[in-house]
């Protein structure tokens, strides 16, 4: 059985990332722009989110409307821009640069939307583990612990709330193992491959869930959580030293908020460039070294 090396796979994603560094950037540019000049762009559409003095002052001067429209183009442009990056540089990933370039960012295809497919598939299928866990574990333990409803926790010990909690986060990680074997079908979804779903997906990880699971806590969510802090750091100092030293701390100048806008954008590609790759990186190599044992897609 095949089984995927931990660090290797941690150490060629960062390689790949710093030699594709140049793509990289390209890649980002227009998103980052186009994210970055969004919030000027509204206002000179009508769209203005006007920002009360005070909490009070909420209802009378936020204009609802134009507020719901503003977060509604954000969200969707945001999203569009989301999707056709990452299925971009998994192809960037699994076909190479000759096969490939920036501006598929800016194209839509069949992909995408079976992308979007397996997006929603995926929800829906976290949706029912939801329910058969909470079905199968929660009604167990409430009558033991023997909750009465609308009782709060009046008579349960502090152990036995201690043994809930422990519990609870025990079973969240292992069903998140678990549904880490699913994510296999967003890669394939970008080279096309609609017949490869879950049920393949959880095939060709079979036992390397936990393998997984290391791969990116180690490789990719505490560095970037780290990157962030580092990040809020340098953006908070910036402010506290440029800006208080005039008596005060007047209000950020559109220059400074663009370019901290800016830079937490491309913050936020990289991070989601080096997850993608990772992501491409097992793919393959799973798919080049497992046998599918299963014909028919999920």
């Amino acid at each position: 059985m095949y089984k995927l090396p931990v660090w290797n796979t941690i150490g060629e994603t960062y390689r790949f990332i710093w030699s594709e560094r140049g793509a990289w950037l390209n890649y980002i540019l227009g998103p980052v722009l186009l994210l970055g000049l969004l919030p000027t762009a509204l206002p000179l559409l009508g769209f203005d989110a006007i920002t009360p003095q005070s909490p009070k002052d909420f209802a009378e001067n936020m204009p609802i409307k134009s507020f719901l429209v503003s977060f509604a183009v954000v969200a969707l442009l945001f999203i569009a821009i989301y999707i056709t990056f990452v299925v971009a540089w998994h192809r960037r990933y699994l076909l190479g640069p000759e096969n490939t370039s920036a501006r598929e960012w800016i194209t839509w295809k069949r992909r995408h939307w079976v992308l979007i497919g397996r997006a929603i598939q995926l929800v829906f299928f976290m949706f029912l583990v939801f329910i058969v866990v909470a079905l199968v574990v929660g009604l167990p333990v409430g009558l033991i612990v023997n909750f009465p409803i609308g009782s709060g926790v009046d008579g349960t010990t502090i152990f036995e709330i201690i043994g809930l909690i422990t519990g609870g986060w025990t079973i969240s990680l292992f069903v998140s193992v678990w549904m880490i074997g699913t994510w296999l079908m967003f890669p394939a979804a970008a080279l096309e491959d609609r017949g490869f779903g879950i049920r393949k997906s959880m095939s060709l990880v079979r036992s390397n869930r936990w393998r997984m699971f290391a791969i990116f806590l180690v490789g990719s969510v505490w560095r970037m959580f780290a990157v962030q802090i580092v990040l809020s750091g340098i953006t908070i100092g910036i402010v506290f030293v440029v800006f208080a030293s005039a008596g005060g701390l007047p209000d950020i100048p559109f220059a400074v908020e663009l370019l901290m806008g800016i830079v937490s954008v491309a913050f936020y590609f990289l991070a989601v460039a080096i997850g993608v790759s990772m992501l491409s990186l097992i793919y393959r190599r799973l798919r080049d070294n497992v046998p599918l044992d299963e014909p028919e897609a999920a």
